[in-house]
């Protein structure tokens, strides 16, 4: 840093008073392409004497690429960026061990204290950048100072060091040092070449031109620019006719008698593939389709005839269940079985442990068939209030759902209710009737 200080100071009170005869001619910068090599220092921690007293094997090589372009004499922009590996930037973490990547663009104002044609320019420099670091990124405020020498006609050697202040709390501030070379780019302007005198018309010229002022088919359009001398046209055509007045000259026109467009040379927008959408709205221009789907088909993944939007299952091939595949009769017997398993004891809906078996075959029906969606209906006996029995039922059912959802079943596969006493399977004129009445229905479904 401080040697880099030095070196600008020299170069600036040696040169800054030579102009660049042969090499540059125009004070305000070209548009220019630079290739540095980048040191930077993530290892300054707020003590400048630390800062110069640190190993130079700290520092992190890396490459950069900048352009830059003049706005004045004395001010240009410049957009740089650059690529380091680092392993350490984070300001309150340690060295990871091992260098990653850390990218870094900004876009700065450079303040000369020369134009372009002396030979070194000396510059601040200040901006806006962003930073990025495995994971991590935050804005920052470079700014800097450097020298811009010229070495050849649009040919540059530049040197400079820059400090950069995060405006987050990821990053540590750090100085970046690069040595580079630039050149401009794009074609140079030529000076514009002054008109040779042109000699006196003579008489005789005169009268030749005054005999070829003829417009054979009186368009306005005299035959010597007229391009179509025999048929009447339009200037801006140069004397050729648009018959259909859509602006294209019927020469060119495709369709002359038809108004169409300048992009399809004059002819109507076309339906390429005869579904009445227009090709300028049609995003299916070769495949006939509804204007719901902006001309495409309407969609159906699963091929099987019912489309998507109104397919319950539309990546599973099926011709019911609104386009699911059937349950199977053997697991509607598994259905079945496990169902007439589920027991509750009188007044309570707490889960009997003979109930364990069949919900766990539930349990495996659906993680075998992730599609399938289960209805649980809770039902008691008649002992008791009917009120008390309505909530007891839908409490069967919330318990059983309880069991299915902590085993890793989604809750939002299941639609839980119950109906109390109204729906009995056998008489709760006997125990054991009663005992089938206090149960919960299953039904699968998609």
């Amino acid at each position: 840093m401080r040697l880099l200080i030095y070196v600008i100071l020299i170069f600036q009170v040696l040169f800054s008073g030579i102009d660049v005869f042969a090499q540059q001619k125009e004070s305000v910068q070209k548009p220019t392409l630079g290739i540095h090599f980048v040191v930077n220092d993530y290892f300054f921690r707020g003590s400048f004497k630390t800062y110069y007293n640190s190993s130079i094997t700290k520092l992190s090589p890396g490459l950069a690429l900048s352009f830059t372009k003049g706005i004045s004499k004395h001010f240009d922009w410049t957009v740089t960026g650059y690529g380091t590996f680092a392993d350490s930037v984070l300001k309150n973490t340690r060295a990871y061990g091992e260098r990653s990547f850390f990218a870094d663009a900004n876009f700065s104002i450079r303040a000369k204290m020369f134009s372009n044609t002396k030979a070194v320019q000396p510059f601040l420099q200040a901006g806006l950048g962003i930073s990025r670091y495995k994971t991590i990124t935050e804005l920052g405020v470079p700014f800097g100072a450097g020298l811009q020498a010229n070495i050849f006609r649009g040919g540059y050697l530049i040197l400079q060091t820059k400090y950069n202040l995060p405006l987050g709390s990821a990053f540590t501030d750090y100085f970046s040092h690069s040595l580079g070379i630039a050149t401009t780019i794009g074609k140079a302007r030529r000076k514009p070449t002054k008109k040779s005198i042109e000699p006196a018309i003579s008489l005789d010229t005169i009268r030749i031109d005054t005999a070829v002022q003829i417009d054979t088919d009186s368009d306005g359009v005299l035959d010597s620019a007229d391009i179509c001398p025999t048929v009447p046209g339009l200037k801006e055509f140069n004397g050729c006719p648009d018959r259909d007045k859509d602006g294209v000259e019927d020469r060119f026109d495709q369709a002359p008698d038809v108004p169409g467009l300048v992009e399809y040379q004059g002819r109507p927008i076309p339906d390429t593939d005869k579904d009445g959408i227009l090709d300028n709205e049609d995003k299916c221009i070769e495949v006939p389709g509804v204007p719901a789907y902006n001309g495409c088909p309407v969609p159906d993944r699963d091929n099987d005839g019912i489309a998507d939007e109104y397919d319950k299952c539309p990546d599973i091939k099926g011709n019911t269940n609104n386009g699911c595949p059937g349950i199977s009769s053997e697991t509607k017997e598994k259905i079945e079985r496990a169902a007439k398993n589920i027991f509750f004891n009188t007044g309570s809906y707490t889960l009997s442990s003979k109930s364990i078996i069949a919900l766990n075959e539930i349990i495996a029906i659906l993680k075998y068939d992730q599609t399938l969606m289960l209805s649980l209906t809770g039902h008691t006996d008649d002992v008791g209030d009917s009120v008390v029995n309505e909530i007891l039922s839908e409490k069967r059912a919330m318990a059983v759902l309880k069991y299915l959802s902590d085993r890793g079943i989604s809750k939002d596969r299941f639609k839980a209710s119950g109906v109390g006493k109204r729906r009995p399977v056998k008489s709760n004129s006997t125990a054991s009737g009663r005992s089938s009445n206090r149960r919960v229905e299953l039904k699968f479904e998609y």
